[in-house]
């Protein structure tokens, strides 16, 4: 039983290497609606950043920081705790990470006696940030698959790089390929499962939703982003499939019996 499963695995990783090779990689298409990205609302058949500047549902607010800072939030972010950037003296770390889209990256200010700043024009500006007050920013669904360089303004060579990863990157190492597509295949089906087993709009299911995701970006990778840079998904918001996404495709049904033999 063991060995017929690990020959079906193998027939299952075949089978796409050898349909996506036959196929060009295909510009950005609009992933199905999912209804939910993340903690962001998807309203007139749009993800956050698809289709016409209506549909994007993603919201800030201005807030303070601990002293009283001017600190942005972004409210539509993944619903946990902010992913933290440390300002230790004259450098940001971690320095360059790769998060997940839909999240409120806090930069600290941990040093004891420096100001900073963290700044990207127009994109974000915290202004003078003092010990022990912090910045907040979301990186919304609109930011997936760029990476945002930004500075100390204060301080010359102090300079960081958040990496906002694609949907369909399970293992959060900046590219959406096989490795990705196995880890669903893995867990297609399943309930209760987690971004890093395939579940990428986050509602709890491994499914066709989560499929169409990593469908509309395999074979790309985290770009780094222009001045006011999102993803611009064509079609008017809707889901037109591409060559690449159609070579995945083909590869539903195995998914399906393999979830009903396993």
């Amino acid at each position: 039983m063991a060995h017929s499963k690990r020959a079906r695995r193998a027939s299952l990783a075949s089978a796409a290497a050898l349909t996506l090779a036959a196929t060009a990689p295909a510009a950005f298409a609009c992933p199905l609606p999912t209804g939910q990205v993340g903690g962001i609302l998807a309203s007139s058949g749009c993800l956050d950043g698809c289709g016409p500047a209506d549909c994007n549902t993603s919201k800030s607010t201005t807030t303070s920081g601990a002293g009283g800072d001017n600190t942005t939030f972004g409210a539509g972010g993944r619903g946990g705790v902010p992913f933290e950037i440390s300002m230790v003296d004259f450098s940001f770390l971690p320095n360059t990470p790769i998060i997940k889209p839909n999240t409120v990256v806090r930069w600290n200010n941990t040093s004891q006696f420096f100001q900073h700043t963290t700044t990207r024009t127009p994109t974000w500006d915290s202004g003078l940030v003092n010990p022990g007050n912090f910045f907040d920013h979301n990186f919304t669904a609109a930011n997936a698959g760029f990476a945002y360089d930004y500075v100390c303004t204060l301080h010359f060579g102090m300079e960081g790089t958040v990496n906002v990863t694609l949907f369909g990157d399970a293992n959060l190492d900046g590219r959406v390929n096989l490795n990705d597509f196995n880890v669903l295949a893995s867990n297609f089906g399943q309930s209760n499962r987690t971004w890093e087993q395939g579940d990428f709009n986050e509602d709890g299911n491994v499914n066709l939703n989560d499929f169409n995701l990593l469908a509309a970006n395999f074979g790309k990778e985290i770009q780094p982003a222009g001045p006011g840079t999102t993803i611009t998904f064509g079609f008017g918001g809707e889901f037109v499939p591409e060559p690449t996404t159609l070579a995945l495709m083909l590869l539903v049904p195995a998914l399906t019996a393999r979830r009903r033999k396993s």
